[in-house]
């Protein structure tokens, strides 16, 4: 091949190629239809390089050049510069030419190349910075052994780098699963699936290098790195997790327990009206079975349409019901009186709402029956009142007429009684018209303390002669009671003081906090009862104790109390008597 020919070759190569004299001056250039020229030919063609090339460019071509020339073999480097506004990569190889004085440069574009390369170094640096710094186990392992583990897993398992590599899982893990299957049995199998390419996540107990076991949640992923297919194991520590959903199994088996036992009605209704659950006590009270309750809305239970729009619409709205009175249909078509209570509960990213049924028909019944009883009692008191009344002031005319008359002592002592009694029944009229409102008022919290006290001054200047002396070991007593309690203890004060033959009459009144109430006791310094008497003083049929006393008893027994009657002086009729009342604690 002539010279000729040779530049041909040489214009024809990708790469360029340089021709460096011996003075380090650029000579010749070939080639480059691939490679872009630094500079255009004539800005360097027999200039020195070291006045066209970069200065950090030329230390290096300095230092090889060296090396080229000491050692008599190629020698090369890779280096950057700024062409049409980007950084491009070249790699430069120097050697010797013929005449043993010039240098060759051929240099190749990689910049394609080096792109590549550093998207790896950054890949390989982040994988490595993912797999120091996860929150994770992360064991490589070559078939079955790891080969590889971050920090976090020494951390995890307590060990030392040593008392894990080379290991198996199995040899991690307790002998058994909690499922009762052999550890290195189901972990060789999960590892089998992974490295035919099957991704496995699943559950399972660890042991620590200390013999503690923990859950975990392990994913095992096959990877090739570096031509050598291997696993990926990520170990997620899940033991508070585990616990937490065991604690809720738990919560949700009371829960559907107490749910399903309850005595009460109980329905979940969902935000659109539907009846999501309902208990026993709900299909008992309505007669639907619960998968009949589940596929209806619960506006369809309502007696009445009307009223079950607004009922389902405020449930919707506000969530909340308190003790609401309305009625039900059972499915025999009976109307129930039922007492609505509803909570919402946010519930899965929804509100429901706890509704509480309470069947009161029974209950409202015997209030109407009762209501009805006391007015229709209400209306013969009046009409017996006034003609008893008429005929008890012509009683008294007559008996007035008569001792104005007569100067017999003996009839006019009759006529005496007469009128006494007269005045008496009177007085028995008017202490039933008092009670004309005992069915119907309302029980309210009411401070005894103040009510006795209220007795206890008014009967001073009804009785001024009567001693009537307290002793509180209390100065706060609150009970469930109404406007009467004051009639109660007026009436066992009075009692005291009437039918006393002593003078002066003494009443004792004490008050203490006795168990969940309070004990009031009023003795008296009378003639005291008879045991038959106390037996029978309450008794209605037998009416040893007046109305007086029998309206105490009903009194006591509509405030939840209890009523006892006893000597004052143990074991001494003669020694006075002692009514013990005690009366439950109002709800806080």
């Amino acid at each position: 091949m002539n010279q000729n020919e040779e530049k041909e070759v040489l214009q024809s190569l990708e790469s360029l190629v340089f021709v460096i004299g011996a003075n380090n001056t650029f000579a010749e250039y070939y080639g480059g239809k691939k490679t872009p020229l630094y500079a255009n030919p004539q800005e360097f063609i027999g200039k020195p390089i070291r006045n066209v090339i970069p200065k950090h460019l030329w230390t290096k071509f300095q230092d090889t050049a060296t090396q080229v020339r000491e050692t008599k073999r190629r020698h090369g480097f890779d280096y950057s510069l700024m062409i049409e506004g980007e950084d491009r990569w070249f790699h430069a190889d120097i050697e010797l030419h013929n005449d043993e004085e010039s240098l060759i440069a051929i240099i190749k574009e990689i910049t394609a190349k080096k792109r590549i390369e550093n998207a790896i170094a950054k890949r390989e640096l982040m994988y490595r910075v993912l797999f120091e710094s996860a929150n994770d186990a992360i064991f490589i392992m070559n078939h079955s052994r790891f080969v590889k583990c971050n920090d976090r897993t020494l951390e995890m398992f307590g060990c030392e780098r040593d008392q894990i590599i080379g290991r198996h899982p199995f040899e991690l893990s307790p002998k058994h699963q909690p499922n009762g299957g052999d550890s290195k049995r189901l972990a060789l199998e999960r590892i089998h699936r992974a490295m035919d390419g099957k991704p496995q996540v699943f559950r399972w107990v660890h042991k620590r290098c200390d013999s503690k076991l923990f859950h975990a949640q392990v994913s095992l992923n096959r990877i090739q790195l570096d031509g050598e297919v291997l696993l990926q194991a990520i170990v997620r520590d899940i033991t508070e997790q585990v616990e937490m959903e065991r604690e809720l199994r738990e919560s949700k088996k009371k829960y559907q327990t107490l749910f399903e036992s309850a005595p009460v009605a109980i329905m979940i209704i969902g935000s659109r009206g539907e009846v999501l659950a309902a208990n026993e006590a709900t299909s008992s009270l309505l007669g639907y079975s619960i998968s009949e309750l589940k596929n209806t809305n619960f506006k369809s239970l309502y007696a009445t349409q009307n009223n079950s729009t607004d009922v389902v619409q405020t449930l919707i709205s506000n969530g909340e019901l308190c003790r609401h009175e309305t009625e039900l249909k059972h499915k025999n078509g009976q109307t129930l009186t039922i007492v609505l209570d509803s909570e919402a509960v946010e519930l899965a990213d929804d509100w429901v709402n706890f509704v509480t049924i309470r069947d009161i028909t029974r209950q409202k019944r015997t209030s109407e029956n009762l209501k009805t009883a006391a007015e229709t009692a209400n209306l013969y008191l009046d009409i017996m009142s006034h003609d008893i009344r008429n005929n008890l002031q012509a009683i008294m005319t007559a008996a007035e007429i008569i001792r104005t008359r007569t100067n017999d002592s003996t009839v006019r002592g009759a006529i005496g009684a007469i009128i006494e009694a007269v005045g008496n029944s009177n007085g028995l009229i008017h202490s039933l018209h008092d009670t004309e409102g005992l069915l119907s008022v309302d029980l309210h919290r009411m401070n005894l303390v103040k009510v006795i006290n209220e007795c206890r001054r008014d009967l001073k200047n009804e009785y001024p002669s009567a001693v009537i002396e307290k002793k509180y070991d209390i100065n706060e007593a609150t009970i469930q009671a109404d406007t009467y309690c004051y009639d109660l203890f007026h009436n066992l004060i009075e009692n005291g003081i009437i039918h006393n033959d002593e003078s002066p009459p003494h009443v004792w009144i004490k008050l203490k906090e006795l168990d969940s109430g309070y004990l009031v006791e009023i003795a008296d310094n009378g003639p005291g009862f008879s045991s038959t008497r106390k037996q029978a003083i309450f008794d209605p049929k037998r009416r040893f104790g007046g109305v007086g006393l029998h309206q105490v008893k009903y009194l006591v027994e509509r405030y939840g109390g209890k009523i006892d009657i006893r000597n004052r002086v143990e074991n001494k009729i003669e020694g006075g008597t002692s009514f013990v009342v005690w009366l439950p604690k109002a709800n806080a």
